[in-house]
């Protein structure tokens, strides 16, 4: 049995070299049709090792520009990997089982005149599935190791800051459905929480460590974020529970409601 697996992964990495180009053409080709502009990559890797017994496909020097030149790069990554199951190779169909971010900055901005520079996904990327690329999204785990998200929007006076340091982000989608669960757990840290409230520019939390135990469902094709019950970020030890909706359409914030006992602010 143990000879047979050994003979089974020789030809896997055997296959993986074989057609490495063709299957990082086809991650990279993944990703950039739902893009308005392509993400450029430094360097591809593969391994049949790393994330035993799945295989996988790592984009090494990772950069994206954001929209309208604003705020410089978008993402900046050391590397990003996607990892399958090994038959998937033989069926020509991939199903991404995890994605794992490592050693990066996602800095999202938007000026005093409300452009923004993450608004850089094509029309209905996330409703029309292409079909020529063979790649399955439907469970996949979203892995954070030390990325940073800073968000600075000059228009509101609004600064966000977190540095996801073990963070996991897990999407389920049905199939023939439109709705996506969205799972976030682990650990990060809020480095900064601040907005604009009337004339006053205020700071309500600074480096709080926050351990997220959410449950998110995503319309696709609404375009929506509805925050479900039970949905909690624990921050320094005192639990916030969460509800709401977001209408990204319309850039819209529905409702949020926040609950606790207590909470020492910064």
């Amino acid at each position: 049995m143990l000879s047979t697996m050994a003979i089974f992964y020789l030809m896997v990495a055997i296959v993986l070299n074989i057609y490495q180009e063709s299957l990082a053409q086809t991650f990279a080709n993944a990703i950039n049709k739902k893009l308005t502009s392509p993400i450029k990559i430094s360097q591809v890797s593969f391994s049949a090792i790393r994330y035993f017994p799945n295989v996988s496909v790592s984009l090494i020097g990772v950069r994206l520009q954001g929209a309208d030149s604003v705020g410089g790069d978008l993402l900046a990554l050391d590397k990003v990997s996607f990892t399958f199951r090994p038959y998937d190779l033989i069926r020509g169909k991939y199903s991404v089982r995890a994605v794992i971010l490592e050693n990066g900055t996602l800095q999202l901005h938007q000026d005093s005149q409300g452009k923004a520079n993450f608004k850089i996904l094509k029309p209905n990327a996330f409703v029309k599935a292409d079909q020529s690329l063979q790649l399955d999204w439907s469970d996949v785990q979203v892995r954070f190791f030390y990325i940073k998200l800073i968000y600075q929007n000059l228009f509101s006076k609004t600064t966000l800051g977190f540095s996801f340091q073990k963070t996991f982000l897990s999407l389920k989608k049905k199939p023939q459905q439109k709705i996506t669960d969205i799972y976030l757990t682990g650990h990060f840290l809020i480095e900064e929480l601040s907005f604009r409230r009337y004339t006053a520019h205020n700071t309500f939390f600074k480096n709080q460590k926050t351990q997220p135990t959410l449950h998110i469902k995503w319309d696709l094709q609404q375009h929506r974020f509805d925050i479900q019950a039970n949905s909690k970020l624990v921050v320094n030890e005192c639990p916030l529970f969460l509800g709401g909706s977001l209408d990204l359409s319309n850039d819209q914030l529905l409702n949020l409601v926040v609950t606790a006992d207590h909470l020492d602010l910064i």
